[in-house]
């Protein structure tokens, strides 16, 4: 009769009636879970049990409608085991907005960056964002711009509107950020060096994911100055060359994590213009470094690719200083041409020693997993190019690239089976990753589209850039992509419809794109080649821009309003040659 009771009693219990989650209220009661009253100027939960009522905001991410897939393979698998520890994690204090954006980076961003090379800045990055207030909100500003990108890849119809949300909530962030950062830098705290740079790091990535290059300059500048204790050249010389020396004993490793971080990011930057929304093929400044203080030698592949960075920068100084010097007739026959032969030369024998050197790792540590095999197809990848741009660096002829057809071949196989290996591993050509931390294959890939003029390993390069949809490090393949194709489309007007050659005087030989804000339009400036010129002609010629989305997404759905505008030429004779 009792358990029958019990029975009627548990029948005739009301249930309890479901209530969604307010999305709404302040930020302690969201915080602590639990409903707010959302009273005006301070909530009346937070005040009757005196807990001080953060107010109310505004600002936060659209309703996550399904989970963002994480990526699979050899990196995502090694990532997830890398931060089981923190995975479970409560990341008390922190809203379930700032949870949800540190997941992102954590079990999403970080997968992608490492899709090429390995690095342990993230993990360290991921430890520091659990207990520092700056590092957060930065992680929690990035992870919510790169959610949006995203979702606008998977939702394209609503895309513009969901950027929009993260933007707004991410910039919120960007700001505690950069307050919090602002208001410790004086402080004696010993951990507040690598705070700032981890800080810096973050940075340069946020402003590249909102489209502001400057930014992106400004904070990457800062890091270096911050780690190397200078300014100016010789900070990038401090930074490239490798002559930086640990600052302290809490962590001497962390800084070399970071002086090659800070490394290859500047290597990169050196590509655009400080002044304007422009990428230059041939850098507008930078300084050569002394090779023969980077010492070849590494144990990992990381480590192989870092030694690479010096003579990339070497190889893109030597290439803006070298066609000044061509085109001066007095400087051809004094000793700066002298001093120019001499740079080829020891970045020739840099060259030699780092293909020997990476030749014996490899017979001592072979590649096995996915991406260890990208890795090494990457730094095989870039002995080519770098042979070919050293060789070519002291001409003034167009033609000698066409000397290179086993080398194009080579280059373009290489890269199409690095992205083949990407696709298997995310599943799709959807699902490959938008954002990489690393150069891997966009410049030699952009650099087969501009120099070299055999039209079927030209058009399998421009094929393959679509199925690259992504920024490496600094480099959208967009900007490259649009780049490659005008350049193209203008070399192919002037084929001698007869022997199908480009001559000479219809090649380009300096190129810079610069594209609108609203990324609709694209305005290439450009030179054609005439190795006999004091001054070349300054061209220009608008385009539509591409986003180069057209085979993943309609093109029909594009949000963006389309101006008006024909495409010109405008021609001018430069007063310095543009390099």
């Amino acid at each position: 009769m009792t358990r029958t009771n019990e029975q009627s009693s548990a029948m005739t219990k009301p249930k309890r009636k479901y209530t969604s989650r307010a999305r709404t209220g302040c930020e302690t009661c969201r915080i602590r879970r639990v409903k707010c009253d959302e009273s005006p100027g301070s909530c009346r939960n937070c005040t009757s049990t005196g807990r001080k009522c953060e107010g109310y905001d505004m600002t936060r991410l659209p309703r996550r409608r399904s989970p963002l897939a994480v990526g699979v393979g050899g990196g995502a698998m090694m990532t997830m085991t890398m931060v089981s520890e923190l995975s479970t994690a409560a990341l008390p204090g922190k809203t379930s907005d700032e949870r949800r954006c540190f997941d992102v980076f954590q079990n999403r961003t970080i997968p992608m960056f490492m899709t090429l090379f390995d690095s342990d800045v993230w993990r360290v990055v991921l430890q520091m964002s659990q207990s520092d207030p700056s590092v957060c909100h930065a992680v929690v500003a990035f992870s919510a711009l790169h959610e949006g990108t995203l979702r606008q890849q998977r939702h394209w119809a609503h895309g513009r509107s969901l950027v929009i949300r993260h933007r707004d909530f991410a910039l919120k962030q960007y700001g505690r950020a950069l307050s919090s950062l602002a208001a410790r830098l004086r402080s004696n705290d010993p951990q507040m060096r690598y705070v700032t740079l981890v800080c810096c790091i973050v940075f340069v990535l946020f402003e590249l994911l909102n489209d502001n290059y400057s930014g992106v300059l400004v904070h990457l500048q800062n890091g270096v100055n911050v780690l190397t204790n200078t300014t100016g050249e010789p900070a990038r010389a401090s930074i490239i060359g490798g002559a930086i020396h640990p600052s302290g004993s809490n962590s001497p490793r962390f800084d070399a994590e970071l002086r090659r971080t800070f490394a290859h990011l500047d290597v990169q930057s050196i590509y655009f213009d400080r002044a304007s929304r422009a990428m230059n093929i041939y850098p507008s400044y930078g300084d050569p470094v002394n090779l023969d203080e980077c010492p070849i030698w590494f144990d990992s592949l990381y480590g192989a690719k870092e030694t690479i960075d010096p003579l990339l920068n070497n190889v893109l100084a030597i290439w803006r200083v070298s066609q000044m010097i061509l085109r001066d007739r007095d400087a051809r026959s004094g000793p700066a041409y002298e001093n120019l032969l001499a740079e080829q030369h020891r970045m020739r024998t840099y060259l030699a020693r780092h293909v020997a050197a990476f030749t014996q790792f490899l017979t001592r540590h072979p590649p096995t997993i996915a991406r260890d095999l990208r890795s090494r197809d990457v730094i095989l990848l870039d002995h080519i190019v770098l042979f070919m741009n050293v060789e070519a660096c002291i001409g003034l002829s167009e033609m000698v690239f066409d000397a290179w057809h086993a080398e194009w071949t080579e280059t373009v196989n290489l890269i199409e089976k690095i992205i083949r290996s990407a696709i298997a591993e995310f599943g799709s050509v959807s699902a490959l990753p938008n954002v990489v931390f690393d150069l891997g294959i966009n410049l030699p890939l952009g650099w087969v589209v501009l120099k070299c003029r055999d039209p079927v390993l030209r058009q399998r390069a421009l094929d393959l850039q679509r199925l690259w949809p992504h920024s490496e490090g600094l480099h959208p393949t967009a900007f490259l992509m649009n780049m490659g194709q005008q350049v193209s489309n203008i070399e192919q007007e002037g084929m001698d419809p007869v022997t199908g050659v480009i001559p000479e005087e219809a090649r380009i030989r300096t190129v810079n794109i610069e594209i609108d804000e609203d990324r609709t339009r694209g305005k290439l400036i450009y030179s054609l080649s005439d190795p006999t010129a004091e001054q070349l002609v300054v061209r220009e010629r608008w385009f539509e821009f591409d986003e180069g989305v057209a085979e993943l997404q309609p093109r029909s759905s594009s949000l963006r309003p389309r101006r008006k505008r024909p495409p010109e030429m405008s021609t001018s004779l430069s007063s310095t040659p543009a390099y």
